[in-house]
């Protein structure tokens, strides 16, 4: 029996696959939506990927404003892209082309980009101009009508988005992207360009900061040169100062010393009752102008000694030196003193010592200074001590005085051999000298290629420790002087 189906039941058939149709198209299309939004999501992400990249990896901000041209340009897909830096002109800062573009303007637009390229806005300017004084993007749609004043009229480009680059609170740059359209704003896009407009600028502030530290290395160095330079004048000055300062000491030491030497045999020829016996106030008073007389002598010819070694003109008259025999005759010329400061003074010498050579009477002037301060700063019932040994090589002796005196602050011991040094004023009231002695001492150790070393503890004593090499001839200036045989 054939199905018989009522119009009424067809028309309701029809109805519903025609719900059915449509409610299939509106899943498409809200499956193709879903899809392009997808795909722009990508895009956008690949943008802010590319944005961030060349912020961390760019050399230089046009690098970096290239780079995200080139991105955006293809993203957007609008003709015409131009990048602009803010510069400093002669006639002021000005909105300039940083010759950075996107896409290939056709033959009738070509007049226009080389009017855009060639502009240089001042704030406030022109829709750019606005960008930069603002420092806020702006979306132009209609803009050849809407905007007469700006270089756009005329050029048949209707949109202008145009947004800002910012370094802190300041605008260095701005990017503008032209359409042929009259487009609405797209806030996807505006809130991206925000992004990239802060990534850009750490570029921005990167080239700032190196460039602030470039110029503050070079000021450093022009500090330091500048610095340098007033030190070397300074210390020629001072080397100078110094020259004549000996060549006067020296001057004047010799100019004293003939003098006192004709006192000094005036006096001893009084003494020695030539002209006449003295009576016992005379012969008094004649040795304290005798003693007097030889301690001022000793004082100059110190001072002479000092200043031709400090001028460069001491010259050692060198030979071989027997250690043993120069320590054993120094001990006994000091051993009076000793005596009369009732110490007990002890020599040691080791049997084997070397020979070296050198200046035997500055060798002998260095035991006598070094010996005469232990005794001199060393209380009655004291021991000074001299012990002479080789080293543990045999390449040098060793010449230690030691003392169980008074001693000498830690602090002071670096400025020790400085002349005129004293530990302390009363001390030179006290005991006599002037602090030339060690100083002398020092420097002629230093003519023989050796060294002092010195140990001392306050209250407790002193240990002076005379480094001699054991070196033949040539080892330093000398006059010259055959090995005895």
């Amino acid at each position: 029996m054939p199905l018989v189906v009522s119009e009424e039941q067809l028309n309701l058939l029809q109805r519903q696959l025609e719900r059915e149709r449509i409610a299939r198209r509106q899943a498409e299309n809200i499956a193709e939506q879903g899809i392009l939004r997808l795909y722009e999501r990508q895009q956008l992400d690949r943008l802010l990927r590319t944005s961030a990249e060349a912020s961390a990896l760019a050399e230089t901000p046009v690098d970096a404003l290239r780079t995200v041209m080139d991105a955006l340009g293809s993203y957007l897909q609008w003709p015409l892209g131009h990048a602009f830096l803010v510069a400093d002109l002669s006639a002021g800062k000005r909105l300039a082309h940083a010759h950075i573009t996107w896409g290939t303007a056709t033959a009738e637009l070509a007049d226009f980009d080389r009017r855009l390229s060639a502009v240089k806005l001042r704030m406030g300017e022109g829709l750019l101009g606005r960008v930069w004084k603002t420092g806020r993007t702006i979306w132009a749609s209609d803009c050849a009508r809407s905007h007469p004043e700006d270089p756009v009229r005329g050029s048949g480009l209707e949109t202008v988005f145009a947004f800002p680059v910012f370094v802190q609170d300041e605008v260095v740059a701005v990017l503008a992207f032209l359409h042929r359209a009259a487009l609405a704003p797209d806030e996807t896009v505006i809130d991206a360009t925000t992004q990239i407009g802060q990534l850009l600028g750490r570029v921005f502030e990167r080239q700032r900061s190196r460039a602030a530290q470039v110029a503050t290395h070079e000021l450093l160095e022009d500090k330091v040169a500048e610095r340098t330079a007033e030190l070397e004048e300074m210390t020629l000055k001072l080397a100078e100062s110094a020259r004549l300062k000996d060549e006067f000491l020296a001057a004047m030491s010799h100019e004293l010393r003939t003098p006192l030497t004709a006192i000094l045999g005036f006096s001893e020829v009084m003494l020695a009752n030539t002209h006449g016996t003295l009576n016992e106030k005379q012969t008094k008073a004649m040795s304290f102008i005798d003693e007097g007389g030889r301690h001022l002598l000793e004082l100059i010819n110190d001072l002479l000694d000092l200043s031709k070694i400090n001028a460069g003109r001491e010259v050692l008259t060198a030979t071989w030196v027997e250690v043993a025999e120069l320590c054993g005759a120094t001990g006994q010329l000091v051993r009076p003193l000793a005596v009369e400061r009732k110490l007990k003074l002890e020599v040691i010498i080791d049997e084997n010592l070397p020979r070296v050579w050198g200046d035997e009477r500055r060798l002998r002037q260095v035991l006598l200074n070094l010996l005469g301060n232990a005794i001199k700063f060393t209380e009655p019932g004291g021991h000074v001590k001299l012990v002479v040994n080789p080293s543990a090589a045999q390449d040098a002796i060793h010449l230690t005085v030691t003392d169980t005196g008074i001693g000498i602050p830690q602090d002071f011991l670096p400025r020790l051999f400085a002349p005129f040094s004293q530990v302390d004023g009363r001390l030179a009231r006290r005991f006599g000298g002037t602090g030339l002695g060690l100083a002398l001492a020092h420097k002629l150790v230093l003519l023989h290629k050796g060294e002092i070393k010195v140990t001392s503890e306050v209250g407790q004593g002193s240990a002076f420790t005379v480094v001699l090499p054991v070196k033949g001839p040539g080892g330093f200036p000398s006059a010259p002087a055959a090995r005895p045989g």
